[in-house]
């Protein structure tokens, strides 16, 4: 088949699969956090790639494949698919080996109709959020990771990097505009330690993006909580709330605004 035949029918399926699978069912249900699905996702995830990807640029003194990196972005949730039937997505916690295996075995399935060598690097792309787990594949699969553990790693570590911080800008937000505390909580308590540990190997990350201040802001936020259950954590905090519109930059006042730019 040849290449843009197969894409016009590959297409469809991803728009349509992807579209219907639902991210934060939980605490859409729970707390009433936005609605977002991998479609919406895959598309708002490449913001805060720019913003990654450029910081490091400016900052980090090796080299790097910025195109390799939003091309894998582009393509690591195609694996969901799978998940288009049920209707919500695995939550990051309970993700397994299993159902890792069982994205790879989707995206194998959805390349085979493009034509060599496209397929071949579509795979290699869509394993790269992967690179970190040893032993899991075998055959060209498993010398595709060794590959890219070998050639990649920093594109690697700049995608889990990318990938991390998403999982805060969306329980930012909701804590930004609607002062949901415990969506941040959550998002804190299984992301903030690996942030910090990233913000130490990528210099225009920890300079940027995942900053000294925001780090600090975490701490102290994960502090006040510490010893409190996530289902007891308040879903709005009205104080929280009007702080954190106070301090968007489109509801400042111009003196305010002046301010925080000096």
């Amino acid at each position: 088949m040849d290449t843009l035949r197969a894409l016009a029918i590959l297409q469809p399926q991803v728009e349509k699969g992807l579209d219907k699978v639902q991210r934060w069912t939980n605490f859409q249900k729970s707390s009433g956090s936005r609605s977002q699905t991998t479609l919406a996702h895959s598309v708002s995830i490449q913001l805060a790639a720019i913003a990654v990807i450029t910081a490091e640029q400016r900052h980090n003194p090796e080299p790097f494949d910025a195109g390799f990196v939003h091309q894998a972005l582009a393509l690591h949730d195609l694996g969901e698919l799978c998940r288009a039937e049920i209707g919500f997505d695995v939550v990051h916690l309970q993700k397994t080996t299993g159902s890792d295996l069982k994205e790879v075995e989707t995206a194998r399935n959805l390349f085979l109709s493009l034509p060599s060598p496209l397929r071949d690097q579509c795979m290699f792309l869509f394993l790269s959020q992967f690179a970190s787990k040893e032993k899991m594949l075998d055959g060209q699969e498993k010398d595709m990771m060794d590959q890219l553990r070998a050639e990649k790693s920093l594109e690697c570590l700049i995608f889990n990097a990318i990938e991390r911080v998403d999982y805060i800008l969306y329980a930012y937000s909701e804590y930004l505009l609607h002062g949901n505390v415990r969506i941040m909580i959550h998002v804190l308590r299984n992301q903030h330690a690996k942030l910090k540990a990233l913000a130490e190997q990528l210099p225009g990350f920890a300079k940027e993006i995942y900053k000294p201040d925001m780090i600090a802001w975490a701490d102290k936020l994960l502090a006040e909580y510490e010893d409190v259950e996530e289902n007891e954590i308040p879903n709005r905090k009205e104080g929280a709330m009007r702080k954190a519109q106070t301090d968007l930059p489109f509801n400042q006042t111009d003196e305010q605004r002046a301010a925080s730019s000096e």
